[in-house]
């Protein structure tokens, strides 16, 4: 209805700011590549593959999975005259994890990059690995309060900040002072640096110098399943790569890591931007009267111009890696891995949709059970395809244990707090997508001029194709038509507009 319509018009206004400002270091890293591919080998490539994942794994182990928490508690009924408070203690424990984090890896330094990267001469790597990653898990609790607040705008300018840092100060290290790798990680401890410093008043005018024993406690309890729920989301996400390192090699990893920076860059830009702006709404409506209607239609337009984007970066995904590698005919394998990783993406996105009631009905404990559980298949999986198929076996395995992991999480969640999704109208759009990828490159014709017109046609007819289907609701079609009308004559745009709203007045007609 109207109601519903209104709040995805907010959500949509709320994303666009954070799609600005959620440019952290990966999309300084997507930018780069073509950098990348000229100062570094294949496998040199596939070093920053492992040093990321490796990072990403920390944070999940070290960071007690208290952003989490603190998204639940904060806007809590009993603790909401104690935010202040609640932001310190979290805040504080964050910081004291980070610092015990980085002071274990400064001391092991030389066994880790054995392990990582079979050179203990890497050990600088690690030290420079452990900063990144200590200042980047404080910076996450200052992000979530932001996302809380809906500070939207300096969200945005401080990440932006940020991310121009890191470009500039990686450009420097690496092509006028030839640090190679550990240019990348010095520019962004001090992009990191920076963040922190401009973000610090902000931090202690919402803070209240009070620790809070019993929250923190209530917080663990809540948020240590969902840990060991991230540190197995990490391990079904980043074993396509631990395997590839351990079974055949840095080159390949390099390879998958090349398609998945650009396959990923979907959700970065796009998928990550949405969440943020709409956990707080998600929490804020957990009483509101039409709330599961609205998770029911998150789920259905967020799967539709996700599903969108995945085919526009499916079809041009020749002409990204081209570009992107500089033409370095190493990294075309990484051509057939983005369709897959792009709809990783996808099932991704739509577990944590569904995992909303889990959370409501905090029963996280089922979160972590099933992550892990899809975690040891999905490592199963990788061994199983690697060695015949490499980087594209690393993809198909990591596709099938997401599919798995959305369906199990699914089914778990309408058990405890239903939702009534619409799985036929997702089912449709997964099919239609993926269809049009496959036609496209089964017909991929020479000639330019038609290929790129076959390209613009399959972005155009899948919206299309949907309507004789029944996907489209009454308010929907109005507001498509109404599109179409502003955009055959823009003019008239205010016309159409208040037109528009005198017919769909009547409150009986759009609930």
């Amino acid at each position: 209805g109207k109601k519903v319509i209104r709040q995805f018009k907010r959500l949509a206004l709320n994303s666009g700011i954070y799609s600005l400002g959620n440019l952290s270091t990966r999309l300084a890293g997507l930018i780069l590549l073509p950098l990348y591919t000229d100062y570094l080998s294949v496998a040199e490539y596939g070093t920053i593959g492992i040093v990321e994942v490796t990072s990403a794994i920390l944070i999940a182990v070290f960071g007690f999975g208290l952003t989490a928490a603190f998204n639940r508690w904060y806007w809590d009924a009993q603790y909401r005259v104690r935010q202040g408070a609640i932001f310190f203690t979290t805040y504080t424990f964050v910081l004291l994890s980070a610092l015990l984090m980085g002071f274990i890896l400064f001391l092991f330094a030389q066994p880790v990059a054995l392990f990582l990267f079979d050179k203990a001469d890497l050990a600088q790597l690690v030290r420079l690995m452990a900063v990144v990653t200590a200042l980047d898990m404080v910076n996450k609790v200052t992000l979530t309060l932001l996302r809380l607040l809906e500070k939207a705008v300096f969200f945005t300018t401080i990440n932006l900040i940020r991310l121009l840092i890191n470009l500039g100060f990686t450009i420097l290290l690496i092509v006028h002072y030839g640090h190679g790798i550990l240019g990348i990680y010095e520019a962004q401890i001090i992009g990191q640096g920076v963040f922190f410093l401009l973000a610090l008043s902000f931090v202690l005018k919402n803070m209240t110098m009070t620790f809070l024993p019993k929250l923190i406690r209530e917080m663990l309890a809540y948020s240590l399943p969902l840990m060991l729920s991230a540190i197995s989301v990490m391990i079904l996400s980043m074993t396509d790569r631990y395997a590839l390192r351990f079974i055949t090699g840095f080159t390949d990893v390099g390879v998958y890591t090349f398609g998945f920076k650009i396959a990923n860059s979907i959700k970065v830009l796009f998928v990550t931007s949405v969440q943020l702006a709409v956990t707080p709404i998600v929490y804020k409506m957990i009483d509101a009267p039409n709330n599961r209607r609205f998770y029911s239609k998150l789920l259905t337009y967020f799967t539709y111009a996700l599903i969108f984007i995945i085919i526009g970066a499916s079809i041009f995904s020749r002409e990204l890696v081209h570009l992107l590698a500089n033409h370095h005919s190493g990294y075309n394998k990484a051509i057939i891995l983005i369709p897959i990783i792009a709809f990783v993406v996808l099932f991704g996105m739509m577990k944590d949709t569904v995992a909303i009631g889990i959370n409501i009905v905090k029963k996280t404990h089922i979160i972590a059970g099933i992550t892990i559980g899809v975690a040891v298949l999905n490592l199963v999986f990788n061994i199983l395809f690697i060695p015949a198929y490499h980087a594209l076996g690393a993809a198909v395995a990591t596709l099938l244990s997401q599919i798995i992991f959305f369906l199990l999480l699914y089914f778990s969640a309408q058990k405890h707090y239903p939702v009534p999704y619409e799985i036929r109208k997702i089912v449709i759009m997964i099919i239609n997508g993926a269809g049009l990828i496959l036609i496209y490159n089964f017909l991929h014709p020479a000639n330019r001029l038609l290929n790129i017109l076959l390209q613009i046609g399959a972005l155009a007819v899948f919206p299309v194709i949907l309507y004789p289907m029944g996907f489209y609701e009454a308010i929907e079609k109005k507001y498509i038509f109404l599109a179409f009308r502003i955009l055959r004559h823009p003019a008239n745009w205010q016309h159409e507009l208040k037109l528009f709203k005198h017919n769909t007045s009547n409150p009986g007609i759009n609930e």
